[in-house]
């Protein structure tokens, strides 16, 4: 799925949002006992996380999932899910600006 929303009173620039599913490469720190997301590998780039701005929890069965809502360095938005059973991380949303 993939909305735009425009952004500023000219709209030069876009926010597209897309839900994904895509396994990414994640490099990981524990901080204070917490999995922390420090970057990622996505469509052939690596991108920085400045923040983790929100972390909770969802159960599918016996394994909790761990989601993390993250603002990159380039001002774009993410959400990653670690999946501990393979284990493996996906991207499961991305809001990307777009100009025009």
């Amino acid at each position: 799925m993939c909305s735009m929303v425009a952004i500023g009173k000219w709209q030069t620039s876009t926010t597209m949002f897309e839900s994904l599913n895509d396994p990414v490469d994640v490099l990981t720190a524990f901080v204070e006992g917490r999995m922390r997301p420090l970057r990622f590998r996505w469509q052939g780039r690596v991108v920085r996380v400045r923040a983790v701005t929100g972390e909770w929890t969802r159960r599918e069965g016996q394994t909790v999932l761990r989601h993390y809502s993250i603002e990159a360095a380039a001002g774009e938005s993410f959400e990653l899910c670690y999946d501990p059973r393979a284990p493996k991380w996906v991207l499961t949303r991305a809001w990307t600006a777009n100009t025009k």
